[in-house]
């Protein structure tokens, strides 16, 4: 029982500082023939036990078709044990697509943001017929 309860303390999230983020997002549908389009964004943090970790509250709005600028801010307070920075990823489900089905891409960011510090995601997405998984080189800086 030792041993089981050590090694659950041994991976367990490690507390730090409350970590900021700020997300500057550039949202895109080209479907021109639309008025407007429906997008539901959720940001998230991929641990190896908890994958699918908020790092803000779900966004969700229908905007004028075209491109909108948004800034998101969000936040943890650690990170798991071992960890070599938070792995971010952007998930939107959204109705841009040539039929106006619902669909999901979750865009997931090759640059880790470093642990015990703030970090600014520059981001574009362009959401026009976009779905599945998709990696991207956002920029993402650490201060």
């Amino acid at each position: 029982m030792f041993l089981l309860i050590s090694l659950l303390l041994l991976i367990s999230n490690v507390e730090s500082r409350t970590d900021k983020f700020t997300f500057n997002l550039k949202i895109t549908c080209r479907h021109t023939q639309r008025p407007t389009f429906w997008y539901q964004l959720e940001l998230l943090e991929n641990d190896t036990l908890s994958p699918r970790d908020a790092v803000q509250r779900i966004l969700s709005e229908t905007i004028p078709t075209g491109t909108k600028q948004i800034k998101v801010f969000g936040y943890q307070d650690g990170d798991e044990y071992l960890s070599d920075g938070y792995r971010l990823s952007a998930v939107f489900k959204h109705d841009c697509t040539y039929n106006g089905n619902q669909v999901e891409v979750n865009y997931t960011f090759k640059k880790l943001c470093k642990i015990e510090h703030d970090c600014q995601i520059d981001f574009v997405a362009d959401l026009t017929d976009q779905y599945g998984y998709i990696e991207t080189n956002a920029r993402i800086q650490s201060f």
